[in-house]
């Protein structure tokens, strides 16, 4: 190695070349040498060399886990301590608590149930950790994080799992172990449901590197004199060949990487998160705001509610409660935010949240600006379908007229219909009216008419109304046939408007209708269930006590829904025929499981007969079966395995929904396989 400083006599021969220091010699030789050095030097270099160690590759890496029995409130430094050292014993990824990074983040979790949401008491927390953990590197020097990421959730999860036997978890136990050995008055355990949700939903890892030890170089030898023999005569000149000093000094190399600064760093991971679109759910009650970047969750959990005010900002936004689903994504529940409709506003908030944190800069993050969208309707509109409970045919003498309810109309979203409009119309056979326009009862029959259209046209309730006068005026006018129809649309826009006609009779008969209105669905695999209502005439003066009507039921099957009456095809009735009615109480209808054919539209006709008079009156039901669905059952659900594990799945709890297992092996032809990345295989 070369002195630090030039020999006071020059050398007579170039000095052996040796590789150089880290270091340069500070300074060339000043000037030629003028005596030759009459031995060699013995003394070593002053310095040693400086040298470094290589960087190892790292690997930051986050999750979460449920912890019982302390609340935010109480949580403090021994706890933090108890659950850092209690993750190293269970851990082999985490070699010691110095691979954390940071504090804690701990919050009183709330999370939902399989249910219906629910907060968490204020016995339980959720803690949110980084660590960072040395790792190895492949064949083509690459990081695999992923298998990294997997192997530290198998862990957790590993960790987390309650032992049938002993009723505990390993991490269980050692924070009992570590609040011991410590001496802290500790108790807390690992909530397993919670804690595997959080681990599936909040473990992540990005890759980061150490920066540099500096590491001395082994003492320098002093075997050898640095000048092996003496110079015969003095140098010309300063020597600059390679190997000997430079003829200027080379400055020092730099310690640690050069940093890359904030606005580079914002310039390469773009700007805070914007909201990007807005749109409510098919049934109204809720909305999911997406952002335009993955966001920090505003340091919040997923699926841990809080009001929505916090965050953002909408009509009525003080009534709704909102939980993050990912990154990218919140829900709002806004059944109570009666004023916020589509086309609303909704606002981030600014200074509520910032992007993600994927890198080892997060310090250069920025919160956002406020920024707003409009509320979008569902796509597609949800269905609107007005349900008449009504009778078929009505008796125009009833003392009370009659009342026509639709307040069970479907697809109001949960709010008052925006939309409510009644219209009323008549009908008779030509020759009837033409009779009435001669008897004089034809003027009394259109005032009847025209005063209930312009009660319906001012009328937005549920339920329509018309006076027996007035029945009997249309009736004795050669009206036969008394149509109503309804429009409704919801807030969300949807709209459907239905008819429904009602026989007028000025006979004495019984009234019956279907409760739940004459449309309604049925499916194979459940149990059908049809309500009918009757009442014998009251035209006689007699009690409802009086008034009670026997019932009978029929069924039909249609090949087409716009069938005619005359093309439906009546079923016969028994234990060995197409069908048995097995309510105890015949005014209903009744139908065990896997009675009727899917895909199938049928009518159940329920007739009312008034025993005193042998007058009847009937009432339908079109009852429309769907096709069911072919279920596929993993006994068992999701679950971690090893590679070095067999892995067995057993699907024979599958099911197709129209095929009785009674009667057979449901389950037909199956096909299985496996995918990656939680995706299912191609097929």
């Amino acid at each position: 190695l070369p002195t630090f400083l030039p020999t006071s006599l020059p050398t007579s021969l170039p000095t052996t070349s040796l590789p150089p220091t880290s270091l340069p010699t500070s300074l060339p030789t000043p000037r030629p040498t003028s005596v030759p050095t009459s031995a060699p030097t013995s003394l070593p270099t002053t310095l040693p060399t400086i040298s470094f160690a290589p960087t190892k590759p790292s690997l930051t890496l986050t999750s979460a886990l449920v912890l019982d029995g302390t609340s935010k409130s109480s949580w403090n430094a021994a706890y933090e301590e108890t659950f850092k050292q209690s993750l190293v014993d269970v851990s082999a990824l985490i070699e010691s608590t110095d691979d954390f990074v940071g504090n804690l983040t701990v919050s009183d979790g709330a999370r939902r149930s399989r249910t219906r949401r629910r907060r968490l008491q204020d016995a339980s927390v959720s803690v949110s950790f980084v660590v960072r953990v040395d790792v190895d590197t492949g064949e083509d020097g690459a990081v695999d994080i992923d298998s990294y990421v997997t192997a530290f959730e198998a862990e957790l999860v590993s960790a987390t799992t309650v032992d049938e036997q002993t009723g505990v978890s390993p991490l269980d136990i050692a924070l009992q172990a570590t609040a011991e050995e410590k001496g802290y008055e500790v108790k807390i355990t690992a909530d397993q449901e919670a804690s595997h949700s959080m681990i599936a939903t909040e473990t992540g890892g990005v890759e980061s590197s150490r920066p540099p030890t500096a590491a001395p170089s082994p003492a320098p030898s002093t075997a050898q004199p640095t000048t092996p023999r003496p110079t015969p005569k003095p140098t010309p000149a300063p020597s600059v060949t390679p190997g000997n000093p430079t003829a200027v000094p080379v400055p020092a190399p730099t310690l640690a990487p050069t940093i890359e600064s904030c606005e580079k760093v914002r310039e390469r991971t773009g700007p805070p998160p914007d909201v990007d679109s807005a749109r409510f759910s098919s049934t109204g009650a809720s909305i999911l705001v997406d952002l335009d970047a993955a966001s920090d969750q505003a340091g919040m959990l997923a699926g841990e509610y809080f009001p929505c005010a916090e965050l953002l900002d909408f009509a009525d936004v003080d009534t709704a409660e909102c939980f993050w689903v990912s990154a990218t994504q919140i829900y709002a529940e806004v059944n109570k935010a009666l004023d916020f409709v589509p086309g609303e506003n909704v606002t981030l908030r600014a200074n509520t949240t910032m992007l993600a944190c994927d890198d080892d800069r997060c310090e250069c993050r920025v919160r956002n600006t406020a920024s707003s969208v409009p509320a979008d309707p569902p796509d597609p509109l949800p269905d609107v379908e007005p349900v008449f409970q009504v009778p078929d045919s009505i008796a125009v003498c009833e003392e009370g007229g009659l009342a026509v309810e639709a307040s069970q109309s479907i697809g109001s979203g949960g709010r008052e219909w925006k939309q409510l409009v009644w219209s009323v119309n008549a009908t008779g056979p030509p020759e009837s009216r033409a009779a009435a326009k001669v008897n004089g009862t034809w003027e009394n029959a259109t005032e009847a008419l025209e005063s209930m259209q312009h009660r319906a046209a001012n009328d937005t309730s549920s339920e329509f109304t018309a006076e027996a006068t007035e029945l009997q005026a249309l009736a004795n006018g050669g009206f036969d046939t008394l149509v109503l129809s309804l429009a409704l649309e919801n807030f969300l826009g949807s709209t459907k408007t239905e008819s429904v006609e009602m026989k007028l009779s000025t006979k004495s008969i019984p009234s019956v209708l279907i409760v739940g209105g004459a449309n309604q669905v049925a499916k194979v695999g459940n149990a059908l269930t049809v309500e009918a209502s009757g009442l014998a005439s009251g035209c006689d003066g007699r009690s409802k006590a009086q008034r009670a009507v026997d019932y009978a039921w029929n069924l039909y099957r249609l090949d087409g829904v716009d069938d005619p009456e005359e093309d439906w095809t009546q079923l016969a009735e028994g234990a060995s025929a197409d069908f048995v009615n097995v309510a105890a109480n015949k005014r209903y209808f009744q139908l065990d499981p896997f009675s009727l054919d899917s895909g199938t539209t049928y009518v159940a006709r329920a007739e009312a007969t008034d025993t005193k008079y042998d007058l009847s009156n009937t009432a339908d039901v079109y009852l429309a079966v769907g096709v069911g669905s072919v279920v596929a059952v993993i006994e068992g659900g999701d679950r971690v395995v090893s590679v070095q594990d067999e892995l067995q799945l057993d699907a024979s709890s599958s099911f197709d929904e129209d095929i009785n297992p009674d009667c057979g092996d449901g389950a037909g032809d199956w096909r299985g396989g496996v995918g990656r990345g939680g995706r299912p295989p191609n097929q």
